[in-house]
């Protein structure tokens, strides 16, 4: 159990490292979009532009929890494939 617990823990510590990388370009793509927004919206109210830029937030946020799934996804089925292959492995020594 505890080994478990110890595997989790580095999965959840290397998807967060990876959406936190990959957050900083996500993150000036995006605040490159909020200031044309806020530029071509320059004469609108405050309240629609303050919805807009709310709007770009819950978009960064989404995209990094979006990331973060990715990631943890994708170290799931590396770390399936690496365990399938090892089992293969130890079947072709055994039938040899």
């Amino acid at each position: 159990m505890h080994l478990l617990t110890l595997i989790t823990t580095n999965r959840v510590i290397q998807a967060f490292s990876w959406m936190l990388i990959h957050s900083l370009w996500q993150g000036l793509l995006l605040a490159m979009v909020t200031a044309l927004v806020l530029m071509a919206t320059r004469k609108a109210s405050a309240a629609v532009r303050y919805n807009l830029v709310l709007a770009q937030f819950a978009l960064f946020i989404g995209t990094c929890v979006y990331t973060f799934i990715c990631v943890w996804n994708q170290e799931t089925a590396e770390g399936l494939t690496q365990e399938l292959t090892g089992k293969l492995a130890a079947d072709a020594t055994l039938i040899v």
